[in-house]
């Protein structure tokens, strides 16, 4: 019956915000995530809303049809996506959610700031690289 509870740490002793659903005595493992601060609500309902004002902007075909690959060169691709993302999460941990939405927020800014041909020549490249994964799968 694993269970997530916020608690407070006082006079050396972790004390649970809620009852716990323990026997006395009982032995249990605790992991300790330090809280970096309350989640701000209102800020976190301006950037859904800013995602989902971008989706409705984008394009009918924004989003591109799947590549056919050959199952040897999905499995390499998806193995290096994970060993990618094992490396972003362990790099992100060093940052706090503040200077992370920053970033973000920098990125957003530098992308609508792209003119049309900017973006014509960004998206011509992506095509470039997507033709290159689906030929290497083919041959």
């Amino acid at each position: 019956m694993p269970k997530a509870v916020l608690a407070t740490f006082e006079n050396g002793l972790l004390k649970p915000s809620e009852k716990l659903p323990l026997e006395e005595k009982q032995k249990v493992w605790v992991v300790v995530v330090p809280m970096q601060a309350e989640v701000d609500t209102a800020r976190l309902k301006v950037l859904r809303e800013q995602a989902e004002d971008w989706l409705r902007q984008q394009p009918p075909n924004a989003v591109r049809e799947p590549i056919e690959l050959a199952p040897e060169l999905e499995k390499r691709l998806d193995d290096e996506f994970e060993q990618t993302l094992a490396r972003i999460h362990a790099r992100a941990r060093r940052y706090s959610e503040a200077e992370i939405v920053a970033d973000i927020e920098a990125a957003i800014a530098e992308v609508r700031a792209l003119s049309d041909d900017e973006r014509r020549l960004l998206d011509a490249e992506f095509d470039k690289i997507l033709a290159q994964i689906a030929f290497d799968g083919a041959t």
